[in-house]
């Protein structure tokens, strides 16, 4: 009898110390966060779970569209979690690499990796936020973070593991991969939390190629003041030869917006020979030409400059006479 006590005893005791040990792996892990700095708020919500629950259900649903599933599974929750005045939420939802991923199995290796480094990107999160605030405050904000699909990873990689986009002045959305670097996400956070801070003043994202062009401009200009010695490969200096030849491409119609140029200037053409990301190459360019000749122009001034002013005042394409 006393055996029998015993054995249960040592049961129950396993089991508690097992639901004990899931409880704080369930606790240290959240999937929401606030970062407050300076009376304004960023909410942080992370989709691990939510991709954890899709994978199941595809798993257990073979024979369902995977693309509907990842409506029900993650992009419910994002819409959800936005604000309620906030129509570019279903721009966000529609984003091209924010697709449903098809392999299962790395999906669940890299939620498990990046649950472990948590802390860290919480933390780099939460100080690239601090950073970006103390010289350019804005309103509130909401950080999506999403893994990155195994079949967009050549995408993410090109930027260390992190990719930004921003939608209006409330939303950011963050896919990462784990392989992450940790700079490269401060960077991206202070890069795209300016853009929202810009659109705060310019409600309209995209009025031309070159409004593009310098918007860009200014995000990198901002996070390069942050993080000066980060390198990222977006903003190499273009030789002058290609850089001329991208600006003339740009400047050509200076009041309208060409998805194809766009496309030619971001992606790149081997046609053409245009290098990739030229568009934000040349954006930087043109604020670094503003920034000397305006060195007191505090960040927030600049900030809510037109294209037009920062072009006058910076004699940008005064280069190329």
């Amino acid at each position: 009898m006393k055996k029998i006590y015993w054995t249960i005893a040592i049961c129950t005791l396993l089991l508690a110390l097992t639901g004990c040990s899931d409880d704080k792996e369930e606790e240290a892990f959240k999937s929401e966060e606030t970062i407050t700095y300076k009376e304004q708020e960023i909410k942080v919500h992370y989709y691990y779970n939510e991709m954890a629950d899709y994978i199941e259900s595809v798993r257990d649903n073979p024979d369902q569209d995977k693309e509907t599933l990842y409506i029900q599974k993650v992009k419910k929750a994002m819409v959800e979690h936005g604000e309620a005045d906030d129509p570019t939420i279903m721009k966000m939802i529609g984003y091209e690499f924010l697709q449903a991923p098809r392999d299962l199995d790395t999906m669940e290796e890299d939620l498990q990796v990046l649950k472990g480094k948590q802390d860290t990107i919480h933390s780099s999160m939460k100080k690239a936020m601090e950073k970006s605030i103390e010289v350019l405050p804005g309103g509130n904000k909401t950080i999506y973070v999403v893994p990155s699909s195994s079949e967009f990873k050549s995408n993410t990689n090109l930027m260390n593991g992190v990719y930004g986009v921003v939608y209006g002045e409330y939303a950011i959305l963050i896919l990462i991969d784990p392989a992450f670097n940790v700079e490269n996400l401060e960077y991206t956070i202070a890069h795209e939390y300016h853009h929202t801070v810009n659109f705060e003043t310019h409600k309209s994202e995209r009025k031309s190629n070159l409004d593009g062009v310098v918007v860009e401009g200014k995000a990198d200009a901002f996070a390069k003041q942050i993080y000066p010695d980060v390198e990222i490969p977006s903003v190499d200096r273009l030789h002058p030869n290609k850089e001329k030849m991208v600006w003339d491409m740009i400047s050509e119609n200076p009041d309208t917006y060409n998805q194809e140029l766009y496309d030619e200037t971001f992606f790149g053409s081997r046609e053409k020979k245009i290098p990739m990301w030229s568009n934000y190459r040349v954006g930087l360019q043109i604020m670094d030409a503003f920034l000397e000749k305006n060195p007191e122009v505090p960040i927030p001034e600049w900030t809510s400059m037109t294209t037009a002013e920062i072009l006058e005042r910076g004699k940008y394409a005064e280069k190329f006479e």
